[in-house]
Order: C-alpha cells, then structure tokens, then sequence
C-alpha cells in the first residue's frame, strides 16, 4: 500500500507539536534554576562543592545500595562520617537522580535552620513519615516549626550549654533501656523520666535519680 503524499510531514508535525510542550514543560524550569544557581554563585563568590565519585552518574544507584547496606548492618551514621572525613564536611551526592548537598559546616547549619530557614525545606513526605514519632514539633515546617522555636531557642545559649557534659550519664543509661532486638517500645515514658529526672542541685551538678537509673 502506498503511503498518501505528505502524511509523513503531517505525522512529524502533530508529533513535533505533542512532544515539544512537554519537553518544554519538564525542561525549562530546570534551565530556569539552573541559571538562578549560576547567578546566585557568581554574586556571593559560591564555589561548587565536591562531588561523591559515583559510579552510576545518572540515578546514583551504588551510593543508594552502599547506604541500604550500612542501615540494616547498623552503620549508617558511621557511614557519613567516614564520608565526610573522605569528601570533606561538605560534599554534593546524586541520590536516585536528585542532586543532593550533604555538610556538617557549622556556619552551613546554622544558615539553614537559623538564619536563613524560610529558604529551605524538608523533602517532601518526610513530615508525614515523622509524624508519629515527632509529631508537630522544631522538627516540622511552616507554622509547628514557627510556634516551637521560641520554645526550644533558650535551651541552646551558651550559659545552657557550658555543662553539656552532665547529660552524658542521662544519656547512656536512656540507650541502655532501649532493647537491642528490634522490638517496638513506646519511648515517651522514657523520654520522660529523662527530662524530669534530671534536677540541677544548688552546686549546679546533676542528680542522678534511682527512679531513671534503675533498670
């Protein structure tokens, strides 16, 4: 059968005109941000952060597996300090396609959650995946992390801090009452007795009740 004179041309176009608005769609506002991170680099003098050395350069699926593998071995956070040691305290990952910075630069930090937070966010669904353990809270966006700041911002001076090193008792026995096989506890009664047990006699150092202590 022979094809009609110009059903080719008309077949390219009508497809011409399907894909290019949807090209268009996915593609420009990736260029657009892509020019406002150039821009906003060139202003401040921003260098680029260095990048993890994947293997799989377009999903970043060998960093995905090798994080899989250190949380069920239980080394995750050991997994990121090495990482950091190795790239530096701030590096740039892919993360299953996504362009990702991770850093522990403290002046990063506090630009982000002090100084700068309505400028960032968290990854979508991961309120709702916290939800039930942290509920609305400093740990949310928008207004819980708006109405909880104040509350939580004068345990941070620096008075506050200066003896840091008296939680750490505290803290090692709440581990220690945390079961190691897996199982599901509620950890708010001793989330608790963490916090209430933990009065601050008149020579300023700590007292470690029975009622926390004992197991």
């Amino acid at each position: 059968m022979e094809r009609l004179p110009g059903t080719g041309d008309k077949s390219f176009t009508l497809l011409l005109w399907l894909v290019l608005p949807i090209a268009l769609t996915v593609l420009y506002p990736r260029w657009r941000r892509y020019r406002e991170i150039q821009a906003f680099k060139a202003q401040n003098g921003c260098q680029d952060p260095p990048q993890y050395p994947h293997r799989d350069r377009i999903w970043g699926s060998d960093l995905v597996r090798i994080r899989m593998d250190a949380m069920k071995e239980g080394r995750l956070f050991k997994l990121y300090l090495s990482q950091f040691e190795r790239y530096g305290k701030t590096f740039e990952e892919n993360w299953r396609g996504k362009r990702v910075i991770n850093t522990i630069e403290p002046d990063n930090i506090q630009q982000i959650t002090s100084l700068a937070f309505d400028d960032y966010g968290k990854v979508a669904g991961r309120s709702k995946a916290q939800a039930p353990f942290l509920g609305p809270s400093i740990f949310s966006d928008g207004l819980p992390w708006t109405q909880s700041r104040p509350l939580v911002t004068p345990i941070f001076r620096r008075a506050e801090l200066s003896d840091i090193d008296l939680l750490e008792s505290f803290a090692e026995k709440f581990m220690e009452l945390l079961p190691g096989n897996g199982s599901v506890i509620d950890v708010q009664p001793l989330l608790h007795r963490l916090v209430s047990d933990r009065p601050i006699s008149p020579g300023n150092k700590a007292v470690e009740l029975i009622s926390f202590l004992q197991i």
